[in-house]
This record gives structure tokens, C-alpha cells and sequence, in this order.
């Protein structure tokens, strides 16, 4: 008879093992609430703001095909043509969005349009946040408050042609792509607070760091998050310090062009995890096989 399971048993007296269980239970049950509300918020923030710019610029087409003329000129694409689909996607995208229709590509064209902004235009920390949020929609698609969660169970018994081997993917995406994605946000965060602390030397690479957003907080507290985001430990803590660092700054007057959407990419570790290859997901593991 083997001993092991015996005295993996015996670590830990009952009490602590089952207490611990519950807390972890009810942690996770209290964020599976939260997390539909949350997710239906993020949509509704990035849809009023991206449906505003499209409505602008339809209001006033001379000028949105100036600004693709001389502005942001795509240099593979007429102006009167990247005009056209930018204020298509701008329009039609954030609404469906919304509503969490066709979710993953919806989120996919706006994340386009915005990487191209991002790469031939000015490059501004918005457009990285905003991608950030979007490349976890591609990923994981709406939450419960959304068509596509509603008509899920149904397409995946459908006899469409290939809408159960989408269903597959979507699923896979889902059950390992939005992991990785947290991982990318927890490593790419670790890096823009490292290059605003001045450890990383970045320069080419900074157009894809959002290193303004963290302007005015202290070298040792970045790197102290820094060091947490990276080994993946208590990033919800890690999360939740972050939006209050931020906060202050913002109230204080020492970043007065602080904007919502790195609350919301943090918000997303907080409550969604930190992804593979971190100290929390390994914890985890731990507490549910003793």
C-alpha cells in the first residue's frame, strides 16, 4: 500500500484543508458574479467610445478622408477606401460589441484599426489599453449578458455546416487562448513598469509600451509590481494596487491625463486570474488537490 496519499493527507489538519476549500470556493464564487457585469461595462465603455468617433467622422466625410489623406495616411491603401472601412468598422463593430454579437470579430476589426493607428499614425497609450481589452474578446468573446452566450448551446448541437467545429474553437480559445492573454498582459505590463522605473532601456519598443500611463509612480513601487506581475503572485493584489497607485496620482494632479481603460485591463487580471505560468495558478492547483 502506498504511503504518499497518506501523508500528503497529513500536512494539514481537516479544518485547515476544508477552510481553506470554502475560501477559495467563495472567492471564486463572488468573481463569477461580479465578472457578467463587469464584462457587459467594458463592452459598453469601448463601444461609446469607438461608435463616437465613427458617428464624427460620418458627420463630416470631407474631413474623415482628409484625415486619411494627409493625417494617418495608410501607404497600401487609397484614402477614400481607408476612410470608408475605418468608419464602417467604427460604426458597425462597437455596435455589435454592445450587444455581444459576433463578439470575437467584432473585436478583432477594431483591434485592427487600431493596431494600424498605433503603427502608421501616433502612437498613444490608448490605443495599447484598448487593444489589450479587445485582444481578450477575440480570445474568450462576451460574458453571460451577450447573443452569442445566449445562441452558444444552440449552435453547438446545430446541424449548420460548420458550426460545430466553430463552436470547437471558440471553446478552445476560451479554455486556453484567454489564459495566455493574461499571461501576455501580465508580462507586458511588468515591462512598461520596468521601462518607466528606467531598469528596461526601450526605444523602438516603446511605441508598444504604454509608458505614460504609469508617469509619476515611483521606480521602487514599479518595480516591486513589476517583479509581482511577472512570477504571478497575488496579481489580483498586484491589480488592485495598481488602480489605487493610479488613482492617487490622478486626484493628487500628478497625472491629470490618466484615463479609464488601464482600470479596466487591470480589472480583468483581477477578477479573470493570472493566466498560465504564475505563483497564483499553481497555488490554486495546490489548494484543490490536498
Amino acid at each position: 500500500m502506498s504511503v504518499t496519499p497518506v501523508l500528503q493527507e497529513e500536512r494539514f489538519s481537516p479544518f485547515v484543508r476544508v477552510t481553506m476549500r470554502i475560501w477559495v470556493k467563495s472567492y471564486r464564487s463572488i468573481l463569477a458574479l461580479i465578472s457578467p457585469f463587469f464584462d457587459l461595462l467594458v463592452r459598453l465603455l469601448i463601444a461609446q467610445a469607438i461608435l463616437r468617433s465613427g458617428l464624427v467622422k460620418l458627420g463630416d466625410w470631407d474631413t474623415a478622408v482628409n484625415l486619411a489623406r494627409f493625417e494617418y495616411p495608410v501607404s497600401w491603401m487609397a484614402p477614400e477606401t481607408a476612410a470608408l472601412i475605418g468608419v464602417l468598422i467604427e460604426i458597425v463593430a462597437p455596435i455589435l460589441l454592445l450587444f455581444g454579437l459576433f463578439t470575437r470579430f467584432a473585436a478583432f476589426s477594431i483591434l485592427t484599426l487600431l493596431a494600424v493607428s498605433q503603427i502608421e499614425y501616433v502612437a498613444v497609450d490608448l490605443n495599447l489599453w484598448l487593444i489589450a481589452i479587445l485582444g481578450w474578446y477575440v480570445l474568450r468573446g462576451a460574458g453571460a449578458f451577450s447573443f452569442d452566450r445566449a445562441a452558444s448551446a444552440g449552435l453547438g448541437g446545430s446541424a449548420l455546416p460548420f458550426a460545430r467545429p466553430m463552436m470547437r474553437l471558440f471553446g478552445w480559445l476560451t479554455d486556453c487562448g484567454a489564459p495566455v492573454w493574461l499571461m501576455i498582459l501580465r508580462f507586458w505590463i511588468a515591462a512598461t513598469l520596468l521601462g518607466s522605473a528606467g531598469i528596461l532601456s526601450l526605444s523602438e519598443e516603446s511605441k508598444f509600451l504604454p509608458l505614460n500611463s504609469f508617469a509619476g509612480l515611483g521606480a521602487t513601487a514599479a518595480t516591486i509590481l513589476a517583479i509581482l506581475s511577472i512570477v504571478g503572485l497575488l496579481v489580483p493584489v498586484t491589480g488592485l494596487l495598481l488602480i489605487l497607485s493610479l488613482s492617487t496620482l490622478a486626484v493628487m494632479g500628478l497625472h491629470p491625463d490618466l484615463s479609464l481603460y488601464p482600470m479596466l485591463v487591470f480589472g480583468l487580471l483581477i477578477l479573470f486570474g493570472s493566466g498560465y505560468m504564475s505563483i497564483d495558478r499553481l497555488a490554486s492547483r495546490w489548494l484543490e488537490s490536498n
